[in-house]
């Protein structure tokens, strides 16, 4: 019964249409380094494979064993898309009922206020180290966003969250961190990317990453809808490295949940 089960659930993985979807059949066929998943398209990046690679075992082999509840909420989500798609119908009520179960201790996790503080503790920390970096750098373009955003995402796309740009002519970060505690904010913000290159126009360079985002119709947020403005993007870090890139600039990276497989 259990083996019918667990063939019922990959069936239903094998069917997924996102991400996680292809990361599975990736796996199966026999691609499981993360760099070879990588280059086939499965997620942007290490630390978004490292999520599937949860994802998946806590859908197919109820391994829930995780301390993070920012894991747990993406494999929930993941098991609530999955019930709701219409191959679910081709699944027996059995299957149903073992994924309703793994997604209820999923839940569990997900509201353990210790899952939530070894998140926002990781978060803080690896913020720490690139503020360091940005205190060597006089002429930047930085990247932030809050805890609550960076777990959370956008709709639930593990590869999207709010995002805000900026530039310094000098080593503003503090300031920044006290202008939110000044608005009121819940939390203090988390830096999560620093760009520059020598003799570079920042307000030139800034606004070229900005266009370029809008252009390839990245979702920005309206100034009626921010304390901050229009600096803020819903996009992901990758995209935003990219555009910096191909402007020739050196880039200081967040390192979180990676996976050197």
């Amino acid at each position: 019964m259990a083996v019918d089960l667990s063939q019922e659930i990959k069936n239903l993985l094998r069917s997924d249409e996102t991400q996680v979807g292809e990361t599975f059949r990736l796996m199966e066929s026999g691609i499981t380094k993360t760099s070879e998943l990588v280059a086939k398209g499965a997620a942007a990046n290490s630390g978004v494979i490292a999520h599937h690679k949860y994802i998946i075992k806590a859908i197919v082999d109820g391994d829930l064993d995780t301390k993070s509840a920012n894991l747990a909420t993406y494999a929930r989500r993941a098991i609530d898309r999955l019930l709701a798609s219409e191959s679910a119908s081709n699944i027996s009520q059995n299957a149903k009922n073992l994924l309703s179960e793994r997604r209820s201790r999923l839940l569990e996790i997900i509201s353990d206020k210790d899952a939530i503080q070894n998140d926002t503790i990781e978060l803080v920390n690896e913020s720490a180290k690139l503020e360091d970096k940005l205190k060597q750098i006089s002429n930047a373009i930085y990247v932030y966003t809050f805890p609550t955003y960076y777990r959370a995402g956008v709709d639930g796309d593990l590869d999207v969250r709010w995002l805000k740009i900026g530039l310094t002519t000098n080593s503003v970060w503090q300031r920044i961190v006290e202008q939110n505690r000044q608005t009121s904010m819940p939390e203090d913000p988390i830096l999560v990317r620093v760009y520059y290159g020598e003799g570079i126009d920042l307000k030139e360079t800034e606004s070229k990453i900005m266009n370029t985002l809008r252009r390839v119709q990245f979702e920005q947020s309206a100034a009626r809808n921010t304390k901050a403005g229009k600096e803020w993007f819903a996009t992901n870090e990758d995209s935003i490295d990219a555009i910096a890139e191909l402007l020739g600039l050196k880039i200081v990276r967040f390192n979180l949940n990676n996976d050197p497989s």
